[in-house]
């Protein structure tokens, strides 16, 4: 069997440009170019790739208190989808997790984490409809409404898709 990159003739069935191929093509792609029957080796543009989601984490060390952290949008997107999960059980009322952009709450992004049979692993998760998309570098807002009680460390993870 013939290694693929001596291949030729009859036996290349479409250009792989493997031959031409260095170590700075690393990540590249073979798309086709304008002539027919011809590939191109380059990097994917973002608008070229569809529906791309990441996910950013955010460690309260006591979802029982009030408060909130920020982390700055890598791209611009749309934030889809929060999950949360506690790693021990909250006390006394409801916990109130909000997502909030340029200070006001996204729709539907509340995630009411119970108090009642609370215990650790528990997750929680909310999707947003609108009020959701962000730019790039824009700050995003994680919000607690510190109505429970229990001293409870809490993971929130928001799903970002590219846009």
């Amino acid at each position: 069997m013939p290694v693929h990159n001596t291949l030729s003739g009859s036996e290349v069935h479409e250009d792989k440009l493997i031959s031409t191929a260095v170590p700075g093509d690393a990540g590249k792609v073979t798309t086709p170019s304008a002539v027919a029957g011809v590939g191109e080796l380059r990097n994917l543009l973002e608008t070229e790739i569809d529906q791309v989601t990441d996910v950013i984490s955010v460690l309260f060390s006591d979802v029982t208190t009030a408060g909130s952290l920020y982390f700055a949008a890598p791209y611009n997107g749309v934030i889809t989808k929060l999950d949360s999960v506690i790693n021990g059980a909250i006390a006394t009322a409801d916990e109130k997790i909000r997502l909030r952009l340029g200070g006001v709450a996204a729709t539907d992004s509340e995630i009411t984490i119970a108090y009642f049979g609370s215990a650790a692993g528990d997750v929680d998760t909310a999707s947003p409809t609108s009020g959701n998309s962000v730019t790039a570098g824009q700050a995003v807002q994680v919000q607690t409404d510190g109505a429970s009680s229990g001293g409870a460390s809490c993971i929130v993870t928001v799903f970002i898709r590219r846009s």
